[in-house]
């Protein structure tokens, strides 16, 4: 079935990711699990379940909005995955998203 024509809304608490390479990833963070190898994926939200669940003591800024960049396990998804053309997108869990990557200031390069 084709599914460029299509557009996907992620119901409950599922998130729509684009997976993308990490030499596309604006933020260069090294989260590897040395003993496992187990590298994480990178992608950016696309669309939020209606039900995605924001702490009241969250600040804003770590909130997931459309747009993010994030991280999760590379076997994240996997039942859910969705290729439409060239681009690879994954349904997830909220609780499935690992990390929120935000861009730092250059004088402050701390992790």
């Amino acid at each position: 079935m084709d599914l460029t024509n299509y557009d996907f809304y992620p119901l409950g608490k599922r998130v729509l990711i684009e997976v993308i390479d990490h030499e596309k990833v604006d933020t260069v963070i090294e989260l590897l699990d040395k003993q496992q190898n187990n590298y994480p994926q990178y992608g950016i939200i696309r669309r939020l379940g209606p039900e995605i669940v924001h702490h009241p003591h969250v600040a804003d800024h770590l909130k997931l909005k459309e747009g993010m960049q994030v991280t999760f396990t590379k076997h994240s998804g996997l039942a859910t995955s969705i290729q439409k053309g060239d681009t690879q997108y994954l349904l997830l869990e909220q609780g499935e998203i690992h990390s929120i990557m935000v861009k730092t200031q250059a004088d402050n390069e701390e992790v």
